[in-house]
């Protein structure tokens, strides 16, 4: 499909393609096109940050055949140029060539997991190596990112990023790396879900009883212009909802473990008073069990959305831009009022915009990878349920994580850590509780096919 439609628009300009191949050495493709030519020379452009990684030898390691291209595409579509290993002696032999040559690696891309030591191994071995000086970041899963940022600071790896790997905050680590008074000059007023951004100050009530946590997310809140009243348990947080009235808030931060009255109960007690009132609160659940199944539960209890702690600040700033976007207090309510109750808010668990950011905004791709993935899913969510009927935990883990690492590429959160969790059972050989996580991965899957038959449509 690819080449079908190179050749038409080729064609369209005037020019013509052209293969040669030869066998057990592979094939060049040729084009030809006619231009016009541009009067003028063009307006000399200021350099950029950006403009600094352009050119630069990078290596990605990472096991997944599927992660490694998409992150090498990120990188040559900022003008980097990639080498991928798939191994750590893979990567360590890229290493070694390299040094010889003369582009060095600038840069190293390591995934945290992978067969036959893990990306700190291979970034310990990576050091020993005379004259390696490349800027290494990590990319880990979601559950793994905080619990391994000590780790990655006591190694120096510069900076870590959590998998599914995004193209904007790729991006946005290595320029810090590269120039760490980037975002002081960027000034107050462009950080992401800073009061300004968003156009108004959200009143935010935090429920939180630790106290660290406390002060670390008030200070990220109020540093971006907005306002915070603190409950330090579950009967603290329904006084301040009683007493200030809910419309006096635009958003609820809910721990979900606090002493007297949990975060999921005072979800139910606040979703059951909004029966009578037509209103709807955002309530965003933060949890230091990030497992699919606690997901569930604060989905089915009411939440809008879900934060693994510790905290990180662009996962929080960007679950409060996609809650903020809604109109809330007495406005939402006459906005929202409808003869009939409407179903309780679930987030999407397709993020187009992502998917479509990791193919350079390319739906005519996004159409043809979905269309494999809707065909692909099938035959492996069968042999997920195979697996867990036979108890055999080897089969799970390779079927679980085949399909996981589909999962990521489709920027599909909430399905890839369900996928991940039956993994990591597989892994464990813990499969007391697979009928419960493939229930969840069930459900979620169900939703994401529904969704990515809606985008299919209407791309087409």
């Amino acid at each position: 499909m690819g080449l079908a439609i190179c050749a038409e628009l080729i064609g369209m300009m005037g020019g013509r393609i052209w293969v040669e191949s030869e066998l057990g050495k592979g094939s060049t493709f040729h084009f030809t096109v006619r231009l016009g030519r541009v009067e003028g020379a063009a307006c000399p452009r200021e350099e950029t940050p950006r403009d600094l990684l352009r050119g630069l030898p990078v290596l990605v390691a990472d096991d997944h055949a599927a992660s490694r291209e998409i992150v090498a595409e990120i990188l040559r579509h900022h003008g980097m140029i990639p080498t991928l290993a798939e191994s750590t002696e893979a990567a360590l032999a890229a290493i070694r060539s390299a040094q010889n040559s003369e582009s060095p690696f600038r840069w190293a891309l390591l995934d945290g997991q992978m067969p036959g030591g893990d990306g700190f191994s291979l970034a310990e071995q990576a050091r020993r190596i005379p004259g390696f000086s490349a800027a290494i970041l990590m990319m880990l899963p979601p559950h793994d990112a905080w619990r391994e940022a000590a780790r990655c600071r006591e190694l120096g790896i510069m900076d870590y990023l959590t998998k599914p790997v995004r193209e904007s905050e790729l991006a946005e680590a290595m320029v810090r790396v590269l120039d760490k008074s980037a975002s002081a000059r960027e000034g107050h007023a462009q950080l992401r879900g800073s009061a300004q951004e968003l156009g108004r100050v959200l009143r935010i009530l935090l429920a939180e009883d630790n106290e660290v946590s406390q002060v670390l997310v008030t200070h990220l809140l109020e540093k971006r212009g907005h306002e915070v009243v603190v409950a330090v348990d579950g009967v603290e947080a329904l006084a301040a909802l009683e007493n200030m009235t809910a419309e006096s808030f635009d958003l609820v931060l809910m721990d979900v473990q606090m002493p007297r009255v949990n975060g999921l109960e005072v979800t139910r007690a606040i979703r059951e008073k909004e029966l009578n009132t037509g209103r709807h609160l955002p309530i965003l659940a933060m949890t230091a069990h990030p497992l699919g199944s606690e997901e569930e539960r604060c989905r089915v209890a009411g939440m809008d959305g879900y934060l693994a702690k510790p905290i990180r600040a662009n996962d929080l700033f960007e679950m409060i831009q996609r809650v903020a976007r809604k109109p809330t207090g007495a406005g939402a309510a006459a906005e929202s009022a409808k003869p009939e109750q409407e179903e309780p808010h679930q987030e999407p668990v397709f993020d187009k915009a992502h998917f479509l950011s990791r193919l350079d905004g390319d739906e005519l791709l996004g159409t043809e990878v979905v269309g494999m993935f809707l065909e692909e899913c099938p035959k492996l969510m069968k042999g997920i349920r195979q697996a867990s009927a036979r108890q055999d935990a080897s089969a799970l883990e390779r079927a679980a994580h085949t399909l996981k690492g589909s999962l990521g590429d489709m920027a599909a959160t909430q399905a890839f850590e369900a996928a991940r969790d039956l993994e990591q059972m597989g892994r464990q050989g813990n499969l007391e509780n697979t009928g419960a996580a493939l229930a969840i991965l069930e459900s979620v899957i169900d939703r994401l096919m529904t969704e990515l038959r809606r985008v299919e449509m209407k791309a087409a």
